[in-house]
């Protein structure tokens, strides 16, 4: 495992958002790092001190209604309006539930190929 720099973790604007089932309900935060490809340590925007350990969805129907234990990150590929939902990420690579691979950047994807991740 490549892991992504965690300069693109925390609360604030321009970090990678992540929504993730909090054992309640779907809920939009942050990563707090990185513990595999698809594991991240992750925390509400609104209750930064409750971490919670989750797995990226590995299937769009479970990215599209989350399950306690999993989250999502979104991603807009370059020259389209369709978001996908990453399945797995290294470092300069995610994998997405729609069955695709593209090099990703936070901001606007400029290059065929790419993906923005969604931020805060």
């Amino acid at each position: 495992m490549h892991p992504i720099s965690n300069t693109n973790f925390g609360n604030q604007p321009g970090k990678i958002k992540v929504t993730f089932h909090n054992g309640n309900s779907s809920v939009d935060g942050f990563i707090v790092k990185q513990t595999g490809s698809s594991t991240f340590v992750v925390a509400n925007a609104n209750a930064v001190s409750t971490t919670f350990t989750c797995r990226l969805a590995d299937k769009t129907d479970l990215a599209s209604n989350l399950a306690a234990g999993f989250c999502t990150i979104t991603a807009t590929p370059f020259g389209s309006n369709t978001v996908e939902h990453v399945s797995s990420i290294q470092s300069r690579i995610v994998h997405t539930t729609e069955g695709n691979s593209y090099s990703w950047f936070l901001g606007t994807a400029s290059i065929p190929g790419s993906v923005n991740l969604n931020t805060i």
